[in-house]
């Protein structure tokens, strides 16, 4: 009887009336008749009524009437009817009303529904609500989306979400977010989505974080990446991470950088390595860095690399590591550097690498030195 009574008569039954209707009455009203109530008489519906209605009818409601829901319809909502609010009723849900999504709801959401939700709404929801997102929704949020992120979201998502982020994605994340993801989410990220950081956001990770990267990660990371990292970075670095260093990021490295190495990690750089390191970068060594290099890796200096060394740097050598030199790399040496050497040092080269010097290098030396 109620569905012939016209959408006039429904628009004026008061709030009380309308919680008052059963659920068989309810179920028999047209679309038409149900688009009649106003926010108001939408909000007094109870959460029985609420849950009774078709999808079809739910989406009958205009969105201001969905937006005057009270938090209990939204979370009493079937997962069919979270799943049928279409992005016009969802973008007009308060902050509060996004919050009362359950985690069931928010997991049955579409990836449309998702990519509709504002920067606001975003910014609204619960880790725990995120930590729902399913992985295909995950990725279909905008960066603008992902950025609305709070850093404790961010560092609520499982790894599977971390490995369904795209490459955009991972490269909008902020500073802030990037800072809160911790070893294990960090260490399943994608090649990609790893190079595509900012340099910004990879200088903020801390030592414990850059260890969850491992001898798989850094390798992964761009000559940018790797040249923005700070030294105290650089420092905390295993020595297996710098051995698994390519070519081309031992060359990125800074002056400052390369100063930073411990002699744990020079000492796991192979010969091919050392002969990689600029004479700028080789210059940044003190003379104990240098002193802590293996006979190996001395004998493998270039020609140019041994030109370079300061006279500091070569009074750190002790007497093997001279006569591991090559005897192209001995000539090389200033008067002034080959003068600052003490007997003992000199004590270690052998009758070939003397007989290498030259006639300026040998009348540079000291008479207590001859």
């Amino acid at each position: 009887q109620i569905r012939g009574l016209g959408t006039t008569f429904l628009a004026g039954l008061s709030d009380t009336q309308v919680a008052a209707l059963t659920t068989t009455q309810l179920g028999s009203l047209t679309t038409t008749n149900l688009s009649a109530l106003d926010g108001t008489q939408a909000a007094a519906l109870t959460t029985t009524q609420l849950r009774s209605l078709t999808t079809t009818q739910l989406g009958s409601l205009n969105a201001t009437d969905v937006g005057e829901f009270t938090t209990a319809q939204i979370a009493a909502l079937t997962t069919a009817q979270a799943q049928s609010l279409s992005s016009t009723q969802l973008a007009g849900l308060a902050d509060t009303q996004i919050q009362a999504f359950t985690t069931t709801q928010i997991a049955a959401l579409s990836t449309g529904q998702a990519a509709a939700l504002t920067t606001a709404q975003v910014t609204a929801l619960g880790t725990a609500q995120v930590a729902a997102i399913e992985t295909a929704d995950l990725a279909a949020l905008t960066t603008n989306q992902v950025r609305a992120l709070g850093s404790d979201d961010v560092a609520a998502l499982s790894t599977e979400q971390i490995v369904a982020l795209t490459t955009a994605q991972a490269a909008s994340l902020t500073t802030a977010q990037v800072a809160g993801l911790s070893s294990t989410q960090l260490g399943a990220m994608e090649s990609a989505d790893l190079r595509a950081l900012s340099s910004a956001a990879l200088r903020s990770l801390s030592a414990d974080q850059l260890a969850g990267l491992g001898t798989n990660g850094i390798p992964l990371l761009s000559t940018a990446q790797i040249a923005a990292m700070s030294t105290a970075q650089i420092a905390a670095l295993s020595t297996e991470s710098i051995d698994a260093f390519s070519s081309d990021q031992l060359r990125a490295l800074g002056t400052a950088q390369v100063a930073a190495l411990t002699t744990a990690q020079l000492g796991a750089l192979g010969t091919d390595d050392i002969a990689l390191l600029s004479t700028g970068q080789l210059r940044g060594l003190d003379s104990a860095d240098i002193a802590s290099l293996s006979t190996a890796q001395i004998a493998a200096l270039t020609t140019a690399q041994a030109a370079s060394l300061t006279t500091t740097q070569l009074d750190g050598l002790g007497s093997a590591q001279l006569a591991a030199m090559e005897t192209d790399d001995l000539r090389t040496l200033g008067t002034a550097a080959l003068r600052s050497l003490d007997t003992a040092q000199l004590a270690g080269l052998g009758s070939a690498q003397l007989q290498a010097l030259s006639t300026g290098q040998i009348a540079g030396l000291g008479t207590e030195q001859v």
